[in-house]
């Protein structure tokens, strides 16, 4: 019995850096993914984001795993708004409460463009989580994972 009790604190312990990190502040969660672009990496964490896009997300992938044909509708790095990655300056602003709606505006340059991006965050599971993305263009990423691809 203590050889398995062993085993398993071993086990959390290792795995504990895996663990979801929790947000204090929605500026704390943007700094962090911004920061992972800035090291090279990206960003592809699903505990960023809050239960109701991970279930679109889920859905999306869904219907991109029916048929061969079948695609996901998020074809490109929300974040980045494109597929390569040449990220320059990023300036994350301080959030703004509105109507009981946190958001916090990124600008950014990525492949030589200017772009502002303006997050939705909401406070899950002693932490904060990204709720949705609006871009430039007037789309917003719950609306493009909702959407499917094979019908527009």
């Amino acid at each position: 019995m203590r050889l398995i009790a062993a085993s398993l604190a071993l086990l959390m312990a290792l795995a504990a850096p895996a663990l979801a990190a929790s947000y204090g502040t929605p500026k704390a969660l943007l700094e962090h993914i911004y920061g992972q672009y800035a090291k090279g990496e990206s960003e592809e964490e699903q505990d960023i984001y809050s239960l109701s896009l991970q279930q679109l997300f889920a859905a999306d992938r869904q219907r991109a795993s029916e048929s061969e044909d079948a695609m996901s509708a998020l074809d490109f790095d929300p974040f980045v708004l494109g597929q390569e990655v040449e990220l320059g300056k990023v300036e994350i602003a301080d959030p703004v409460v509105e109507n009981g709606v946190t958001t916090v505006a990124v600008h950014f340059q990525n492949v030589g463009n200017d772009y502002t991006s303006v997050f939705s965050m909401v406070e899950e599971d002693g932490g904060w989580k990204i709720d949705d993305i609006a871009w430039p263009d007037g789309g917003r990423l719950s609306e493009l994972l909702a959407s499917d691809p094979m019908l527009n």
